[in-house]
């Protein structure tokens, strides 16, 4: 834990449970998810939010997770052990981390206008988004590319793998 870091920690922990919640849902729910993590969290730094990193992971992360549990958000965050102001995000109530999932979701979208006046409200230009955003793509490629290698090479000792069984 100590040489990880407990941020990283933190991340890891909430993408293998993301992982798991995600395993009988379609991959592009869970892919979707992480490309807004890390988008989110790579965005903070531009927006003035480095200190803000994880919560915003978290958001983008946490994002779509009343599809995946095909549950309300409202019953769901009362459960998610997160800051108040994370949980605020996720349902919907605006704050300073709420513009940067807007910005992510506006992009994601294809919402050019309110895209362009997210970023200026954040004070990111829109060639760094975009370039960032093809970043995250590889890094989420990676990411899944590093999952099904692993799954590929499970030990049939340790039964399912997908399962984490």
């Amino acid at each position: 834990l100590v040489l990880l870091g407990v941020k990283k920690f933190k991340k890891w922990v909430a993408l293998i449970e993301m992982r798991r919640i995600g395993e009988d849902k379609p991959s592009e729910l869970v892919v979707t998810a992480l490309i807004r993590a890390n988008l989110c969290e790579a965005l903070a730094k531009k927006a003035g939010l480095a200190d803000r990193s994880l919560e915003l992971f978290l958001i983008g992360l946490f994002s779509l997770i009343d599809v995946l549990l095909e549950r309300k958000m409202t019953e769901i965050v009362t459960e998610l052990a997160l800051a108040p102001e994370i949980c605020q995000v996720l349902l919907g109530e605006k704050n300073q981390l709420s513009q940067v999932l807007d910005l992510v979701l506006s992009y994601e979208r294809g919402d050019w206008d309110y895209f362009k006046a997210q970023c200026a409200v954040l004070k990111i230009n829109e060639a760094e988004v975009v370039q960032i955003y093809l970043n995250t793509l590889g890094l989420v490629r990676q990411l899944m590319e590093l999952k099904s290698i692993l799954l590929r090479n499970c030990p049939p000792k340790l039964g399912n793998c997908q399962r984490g069984n």
